[in-house]
């Protein structure tokens, strides 16, 4: 499991600020357009979706409009958590819990949305120190699987002030 930082922009004039959270199909350069952003390479199959599709041509983040009504932006890319293929719960958190003995999580166990939701839980803990966000006041954001997933991150973590899912809806049988 990657070990890659959590985008963060905080308004300059407050002390602590309401935020937004969101889990991002993209590795974070591709977020926000920031040249103060080192890129993260990425040199498994696991992030092939992180820069092959940008989050910018999905959903282009302006950090702005928000920092100016006194609101922290944050994100991270969920393929740093558990990584998004069939195989991929070796390279992710679920691996750290399987029972010895164990190769593969069994059909009743957590999945990748719900392993993606934990790990909002975590930034929520660490939202919890840090001085410049008031995690009582964090809502937090997901499209379409990751729409699904803060849907799952909010029904099991009360500390989040508010749940947007976009497009989380299954999609429509061809």
């Amino acid at each position: 499991m990657a070990c890659n930082p959590l985008l963060e922009y905080l308004p300059a004039t407050q002390e602590a600020c309401a935020g937004t959270l969101s889990i991002s199909f993209g590795a974070i350069q591709n977020v926000v357009d920031d040249p103060g952003i080192t890129p993260i390479r990425y040199g498994t199959r696991r992030h092939t979706r992180a820069l092959i599709q940008p989050d910018a041509e999905l959903w282009p983040l302006n950090v702005q409009p928000f920092l100016d009504a006194g609101i922290g932006v944050a994100t991270f890319y969920y393929g740093d958590v558990d990584p998004d293929y069939a195989e991929g719960f070796k390279d992710g958190i679920r691996a750290h819990y399987l029972k010895p003995g164990q190769t593969e999580p069994a059909a009743d166990e957590w999945g990748a949305i719900s392993a993606w939701a934990w790990g909002m839980s975590r930034v929520e803990d660490y939202f919890e120190t840090d001085a410049g966000v008031d995690a009582k006041r964090v809502a937090i954001h997901g499209v379409s699987r990751l729409g699904k997933t803060v849907m799952w991150a909010g029904a099991h973590d009360e500390r989040f002030a508010a749940v947007i899912a976009s497009c989380s809806a299954r999609a429509a049988q061809r």
